[in-house]
């Protein structure tokens, strides 16, 4: 018994592994829990008709483990004898850490209530402002909530919050310099929510980029682009960018020359109007908007102009490369003839006889 009778900083090593058992009970504890909740009261609450149950398993599960934990670590002292300041700075942790264990289950509540109950509702409404609000709204509350709790666990361990509040102040510009970029980018996120210049869902064209809108947060914007990959691109570099709204429009406009044969009959070119017009039209991935014109005569065609409108979030250079092939298919079966640059000869002086004639 000697050998545990041994001390280390101030207490025997009895204690200590007393002290070492307790958090492992804990910790095993909290694993069998974990265990119970997701092989039986999960499936249980699976079994409901209603959503309530699931949720509030979910969202209690990990903070409660964790309280588990931290309980047991805390009981573990029991056994251990410290001074005053060590005693003093277990008790400011063990206090920080339920504020912790209490914010993250707040959010968590707070997450699963706007997941299974609000964002339904917002999805149901007509406007689209809303859906832009909300994500924004999430992060508020939630960052929120974690400043609440660092103030009053600072408050707890005994410093004076308004004194930190003033300090922070005088080097506030400091920060506010440092954080240029991240500053800007709120800004720009408040200025996409007032101005609307687009809402989720919509697509836009930024640079040589094409994507539909898919979150508006603080930050950035994603975007999903026509490829399927995501993008995201900081608020501040969408407001002070070219930007074009393609759903605000019809579609993607597309304008394409077409130079009939020289020598065609007016027959033909007025059936050359009609097959493209239909070619556009039977297409599923353009719009009903179409205009075809006689637009003019040149030194070797006669220039038929078409119109046309590609549907938003479809692939331009694939629809027109359906609608160049289509045309060359049906006006080659219509016997319908496309022009040749024609080249012009122009004899030189030299061999034309004399050069003097004029």
């Amino acid at each position: 018994m000697e050998f545990f009778e041994q001390t280390y900083y101030g207490n025997s090593l009895l204690k200590w592994i007393s002290a070492v058992l307790l958090v492992f009970a804990c910790i095993i504890a909290s694993r069998i829990l974990f265990w119970i909740s997701a092989r039986v009261l999960k499936r249980l609450a699976l079994s409901t008709p209603t959503r309530i149950d699931d949720m509030f398993l979910d969202m209690i599960e990990q903070p409660l483990i964790f309280a588990l934990t931290i309980f047991g670590i805390w009981h573990s002292f029991d056994f251990l004898a410290f001074d005053q300041t060590v005693q003093k700075t277990i008790s400011d942790v063990y206090f920080f850490l339920i504020i912790f264990n209490l914010a993250w289950f707040v959010n968590r509540f707070f997450e699963a209530l706007a997941r299974e109950y609000i964002a339904p509702i917002v999805m149901r409404s007509v406007t689209d402002i809303d859906d832009m609000i909300l994500p924004i709204l999430r992060q508020f509350i939630k960052m929120g909530i974690w400043i609440i709790a660092i103030i009053i666990a600072i408050s707890n361990a005994g410093y004076d919050v308004g004194a930190l509040v003033a300090g922070l102040g005088i080097g506030g510009l400091a920060v506010a310099l440092a954080a240029q970029e991240t500053i800007s980018n709120l800004i720009g996120g408040i200025t996409i929510i007032a101005d609307q210049p687009f809402v989720i869902k919509d697509w836009i064209r930024i640079g040589n980029q094409i994507g539909q809108i898919q979150q508006i947060g603080l930050r950035s914007t994603q975007i999903e682009t026509i490829f399927g990959t995501k993008l995201i691109i900081p608020n501040s570099k969408l407001i002070n960018e070219k930007l074009e709204n393609l759903t605000k429009s019809q579609g993607r406009r597309i304008e394409l020359n077409i130079p009939l044969y020289y020598h065609s009959t007016p027959d033909q070119v007025e059936l050359a109007m009609q097959l493209l017009k239909k070619i556009v039209l039977e297409h599923q991935k353009t719009l009903d908007d179409v205009s075809v014109l006689f637009r003019n005569f040149d030194n070797f065609a006669m220039n038929l102009r078409i119109r046309y409108f590609i549907r938003l979030g479809e692939s331009s250079s694939t629809v027109r490369s359906d609608l160049n092939l289509q045309i060359q298919r049906e006006f080659a079966e219509n016997g319908l003839k496309l022009a040749e640059p024609m080249k012009a000869f122009f004899p030189n002086a030299n061999d034309s006889g004399d050069s003097n004639d004029y």
